[in-house]
């Protein structure tokens, strides 16, 4: 449609520099195109799910304009990424994929907010070391540019997240057991169209551990004591 690709032109074309990429230089790195291409997908199908999201907290104004800060900002990530794996003739999605994505997604729309916000707050954090992994281990200058910058954006995304579920919590302390189960049962968004997620690093320890750190500032005790409780008792304590 010629007045979307007009759109597209004016708003994200500018962000790289297209004509400076060093198409070779990404062609030495398939396996990081292959990483780029899994994301792209995902970012194509998140501004649905930030749709579904909005029909959960309609009347909240903070949070419906944070949902459509992330649909625009992930739209952004799928365009620019797509775009890129186009350039240095990369497997780029194509329509029908993104579409038969789509329709590969849950079924059942969500409707456990807190669940949701969650597992948005920790994919977006997990989001951002990938993107900054990649873009550390790529040669090509550009890309490394891109992905420094969606690295950044997805940061503010989960941190979007965690503001809504401390202010939950202000209002109802009985979020905080949600809370820390949601934790538990952590699924990445990415899961819900995917059928498996590949790792931009082998060891994501810190990453985890940096996860913990976000849900304790949340409920205001260590995740481990969550751990702990849903361990079962000592027999010899009886």
């Amino acid at each position: 449609m010629r007045i979307l690709d007009s759109v597209n032109t004016a708003i994200f074309e500018g962000r790289v520099a297209w004509d400076a990429i060093d198409v070779e230089a990404a062609r030495r790195s398939p396996e990081l195109l292959a990483l780029l291409r899994e994301a792209c997908l995902v970012e194509s199908w998140f501004p649905l799910h930030m749709s579904e999201l909005t029909r959960l907290l309609f009347d909240d104004l903070e949070a419906t304009a944070i949902f459509t800060i992330e649909a625009f900002e992930a739209y952004g990530h799928y365009y620019l990424l797509r775009r890129y794996l186009q350039h240095v003739g990369g497997d780029a999605p194509t329509d029908d994929e993104v579409v038969a994505l789509r329709r590969s997604g849950r079924g059942e729309a969500p409707t456990d907010i807190v669940r949701e916000l969650v597992n948005f707050m920790g994919t977006e954090l997990f989001a951002a070391d990938f993107f900054e992994t990649i873009g550390a281990r790529s040669e090509e200058p550009e890309l490394s540019r891109m992905l420094s910058r969606f690295a950044r954006e997805e940061l503010v995304h989960s941190d979007f997240a965690k503001g809504l579920l401390q202010r939950m919590v202000a209002s109802d302390p009985e979020v905080v057991r949600r809370v820390e189960e949601a934790a538990l049962g952590f699924e990445h968004l990415g899961s819900y169209v995917l059928p498996s997620l590949s790792n931009a690093k082998r060891d994501n320890i810190a990453l985890i551990q940096r996860f913990s750190r976000a849900i304790a500032e949340i409920t205001g005790r260590p995740l481990s004591d969550a751990i702990l409780a849903e361990q079962p008792g000592d027999p010899d304590d009886s």
